[in-house]
């Protein structure tokens, strides 16, 4: 059975890019080295998924009022969530009668705001300034992933870490299993990095009988020709 695969860049690498499903159609462009400048090397965690065959949210188990410690004489808190991936936009916590919520793109609003980590689980939020009532306890309420959803030999697949060096890119899953491939195709526009715009590859890379195709996106700054940067929101979507 296929499984799709959604999965966003780790905090730890550098900062990539949005975008929707999109496979090679014949109209983008072969990779070349006009675009050695792009590069979409580092991790990507799996914080959404759905089963083409079920586009129902069955796959996603509610926790609600999960304990996260207890305030205290402080108005920062953190903590980690419990079971994960988490799904995006689902995360809500509530800090001494302040509520966060995940606004879907790991961003937590309320307070004076915080972030989430849907692979790690960990969050961190600000409440307006004066401490809560110390004593009262923290709850957070979320969806997770089915962890069964994605699997390698058995084992769920949390996190693929991509090593793109021009048309060749190599993968490795976080149970340790190696793919190879290379891309085939590139959305790379006219200007290249003189102006702001996104930019996608299609690739596909196997292991024994698994095999992934799938697309890599970012998107660039714009900082102006000749100049190297990092991709922001970088995104990995694709099929196992």
């Amino acid at each position: 059975m296929m499984r799709r695969l959604l999965m966003a860049a780790g905090a730890a690498c550098v900062l990539f890019g949005s975008g929707c499903e999109w496979s090679g159609s014949g109209d983008e462009d072969s990779w070349d080295d006009s675009y050695s400048w792009v590069n979409f090397s580092g991790t990507y965690r799996l914080y959404n998924v759905v089963d083409p065959e079920d586009e129902s949210t069955s796959n996603q188990i509610q926790v609600t009022g999960e304990g996260q410690g207890v305030t205290g004489a402080t108005d920062t808190y953190s903590g980690t969530l419990a079971h994960r991936p988490v799904v995006a936009g689902s995360v809500t916590i509530n800090i001494g009668g302040t509520t966060f919520t995940d606004d879907g793109t790991g961003s937590l609003s309320g307070g004076q705001g915080g972030s989430i980590n849907w692979g790690t689980g960990a969050w961190n939020a600000k409440t307006s300034g004066t401490p809560p009532v110390s004593g009262v306890g923290i709850t957070a309420t979320y969806k997770y992933l089915v962890s069964s959803t994605v699997v390698a030999g058995g084992s769920p697949i949390t996190s693929l870490t991509v090593n793109q060096q021009g048309n060749l890119i190599n993968i490795r899953d976080n149970n340790g299993a190696a793919y190879s491939g290379r891309v085939t195709g590139a959305s790379v526009p006219e200007d290249g990095r003189s102006a702001a715009s996104n930019i996608r590859m299609v690739f596909y890379a196997s292991s024994g009988k698994s095999k992934i195709n799938g697309t890599l996106a970012g998107d660039w700054s714009g900082t102006g020709e000749g100049t190297s940067g990092t991709l922001a929101n970088r995104q990995l979507e694709g099929t196992y």
